[in-house]
């Protein structure tokens, strides 16, 4: 998937909305989550995909803001074990080495434009991570508050003392990594290829050494890590950004081409090579949300405003063309199936 519309789980704020609260008060999350269009509303919206470039954004940001240039470490460091179910399927291999393979192939499931590799070469191994997005040094916060979670995956295999070769990280060296290094226990190299664990070849044999405390992921986990998986599509991920905003003032085709980084022109271009256009997504998603309303006790008045429509009447034009019946009818009917 093409960079603009790369997308990655909101769940991958972990902390970070509350480490900015913290340090620089209420007003300066408002402001940063700003920058990408977003409000506090949706940071409890655990389902909601966002673009990848936006949490970038966001992790830099909150650096800048707060003036705490180790934020993404220190939000990292507090979310070890709040990266979703594909990382407990992974951390339950037997060794390390196939640990390392299921994050690789689990990542997809997380978000979308990002890539975890590993390489040999000789007797050392690297295990890099990928995310082809703007400036590397924009990229530090976001790429950093990953090295926690990480570092914790390997010594379940290795043990608690244990550290890296080196990590090695794609901007070049400043004072700032001298912290760096010692908040997360291991020498830093700056103006690598990309972010990268570096370290001894024959650790992928090792075998897990710190009893699995979590169930095996049972039928139901699994088909949830599926279904939350990343939209890969142009379709997908606008479906997706109008999904996340039309409770919170509604999404049109500028607001969300801005998203994406994107002119109008250019997003409908891009929805264009799928066979689609931009009203066609935004009805698409306006008529799953409204059958889902429909099937509560919501006023359709209130689902009318919800869905960014002026009133009732024109939500019930526009649902009769979309779904074929009115929406009382519909309502009617559904209830009826009770």
């Amino acid at each position: 998937m093409s960079a603009p519309f790369a997308m990655t789980s909101i769940r991958g704020l972990g902390p970070l909305p509350a480490l900015i609260e913290e340090r620089a008060g209420e007003r300066a999350l408002d402001k940063v989550l700003a920058r990408v269009g977003m409000s506090t509303a949706m940071l409890g919206r655990t389902d909601l995909m966002i673009p990848l470039a936006d949490m970038v954004t966001l992790y830099d940001a909150a650096a800048q803001v707060t003036g705490d240039a180790l934020i993404g470490i220190e939000a990292g460091q507090e979310m070890r074990a709040d990266f979703g179910l594909w990382t407990v399927y992974a951390r339950a291999a037997e060794t390390l080495g196939e640990c390392l393979a299921r994050l690789m192939r689990g990542l997809a499931y997380h978000q979308s434009g990002g890539r975890l590799a590993l390489r040999r070469d000789g007797p050392r191994a690297r295990l890099s991570y990928h995310v082809a997005l703007g400036e590397a040094r924009t990229r530090a916060q976001h790429a950093e508050h990953t090295l926690p979670a990480l570092l914790d995956t390997f010594r379940l295999y290795l043990g608690p003392e244990w550290a890296p070769d080196t990590i090695e990280v794609d901007y070049p060296y400043e004072p700032r990594l001298e912290s760096v290094s010692l908040a997360l226990g291991a020498p830093i190299r700056a103006a690598g290829a990309s972010p990268a664990i570096v370290f001894a070849v024959d650790a992928l044999e090792a075998r897990r050494i710190v009893p699995v405390v979590d169930s095996p992921l049972g039928f139901g986990e699994m088909r949830a890590i599926v279904r939350q998986k990343p939209p890969d599509t142009v379709s997908g991920a606008v479906e997706a950004i109008v999904g996340a905003m039309l409770p919170h003032g509604g999404a049109d085709l500028t607001m969300v081409a801005r998203r994406f980084g994107l002119s109008p022109r250019t997003l409908q271009r891009r929805l264009g090579v799928e066979g689609t256009v931009f009203r066609e997504r935004l009805d698409a998603v306006r008529v799953t949300e409204a059958k889902a309303l429909l099937a509560s006790s919501v006023p359709i008045t209130e689902i009318a405003f919800r869905l960014g429509y002026a009133d009732g009447a024109h939500f019930t034009r526009a649902f009769r063309r979309m779904a074929g019946v009115p929406p009382r009818t519909y309502r009617e009917a559904v209830r009826m199936q009770r």
